[in-house]
């Protein structure tokens, strides 16, 4: 489910459909807004008012609006939980400021993440692909440094050596930024 209908929550919709997600719903204090939005999503629109009902059956929230208030409490996903028995619930809360109030966070069976959480983790799978490229980048200096002494050795021990060859030794590797 996606709270929301501005330009945020159509990317939401639009990488939900993209990654095969079965059923979309939205909710927007203007339903109108939502029915769009869930319309060109091959979604359904959820009335505001009802979206605590429809959260019981979705694994997924995504709340990317632009109210400046708390839009789902800690009490409001306590008693979703007990009407979901616990079912596992993922909140993923876009809207600054939050719309979700953050003491979901330490409910059972509820991950919560914000946007800052979102860039954290962003920031550490590019510091690990950071750290592999090095590693990759050691690995290639590794093969051309003997391959360039193999070459050499071939070279001083052929006997068709009529006339000395300068090797370029040169290789582009990207650095990591």
């Amino acid at each position: 489910m996606v709270l929301g209908a501005g330009a945020m929550a159509e990317s939401c919709v639009r990488l939900l459909v993209k990654k095969g997600a079965r059923s979309i719903f939205v909710s927007n204090r203007s339903f109108d807004r939502a029915l769009d939005l869930a319309t060109r999503g091959g979604g359904e629109a959820v009335c505001f008012g009802y979206s605590l009902f429809e959260m019981r059956d979705v694994d997924v929230v995504i709340a990317a609006t632009s109210s400046t208030e708390t839009l789902l409490t800690r009490d409001d996903v306590d008693n979703l939980m007990k009407a979901r028995r616990n079912r596992p619930l993922l909140l993923i809360d876009l809207a600054v400021p939050r719309n979700i109030d953050p003491a979901v966070g330490g409910l059972e069976h509820v991950a919560l993440y914000n946007i800052d959480d979102l860039e954290r983790l962003a920031r550490r799978g590019v510091q690990a692909r950071e750290r592999e490229l090095a590693a990759c980048h050691q690995i290639i200096e590794a093969h051309v440094g003997a391959l360039i002494e193999k070459l050499h050795t071939e070279e001083a021990q052929s006997p068709w050596r009529s006339a000395p060859r300068q090797l370029s030794t040169t290789v582009l590797i990207p650095q990591p930024t």
